[in-house]
C-alpha cells in the first residue's frame, strides 16, 4: 500500500489529502495504494486455493484504507505533539514509527481477517 501510494503520488499526485497533518500525501496516492493493494491481492488468489476472490478483495480494500488511516493518526499525533520526527534510527525518515504507522489500524485487521479465513 505505501509504496504503491507513494509511487501514484509521486506520478499523479496533484491533491492533497490532508494538508494540515501529512502536507505531501494526495489523494491520488491514497487511491493508488488501494487499487495497488487490490491488485496485488488479486494476483495473490490465483495461487492459494480456498480463498474467496470476493471477500479477500474487500479484506484487501479495508486493510489499505486503514493504512493510510493509521498514517494520518501518527501524522495527527505528531502535529499535537509539535514534532517533526518520531525518532533519529533511520534519518531523514521521520524515526521507526513512520516505517510503520500503517500498520497499527491495518494489522489488528488483518489478523482477524486472516483468522477467519484459515480457523485454526
Amino acid at each position: 500500500n505505501d509504496a504503491c501510494g507513494y509511487l501514484a503520488g509521486s506520478l499523479l499526485g496533484r491533491h492533497k489529502l490532508s494538508p494540515r497533518l501529512s502536507p505531501n500525501k494526495t489523494v491520488e496516492g491514497a487511491i493508488g495504494g488501494v487499487i495497488g493493494s487490490v491488485g496485488i491481492a488479486l494476483v495473490l488468489t490465483r495461487f492459494v486455493d480456498g480463498l474467496q476472490q470476493t471477500w479477500v478483495l474487500a479484506a484487501a480494500a479495508l486493510i489499505a484504507v486503514l493504512g493510510v488511516c493509521g498514517d494520518l493518526v501518527i501524522s495527527f499525533i505528531k502535529r499535537d505533539l509539535n514534532v517533526k520526527d518520531m525518532g533519529a534510527a533511520i534519518p531523514g525518515h521521520g524515526g521507526l514509527l513512520d516505517r510503520c504507522d500503517s500498520l497499527i489500524l491495518a494489522a489488528p485487521v488483518f489478523f482477524h481477517v486472516a483468522r477467519a479465513f484459515y480457523e485454526v
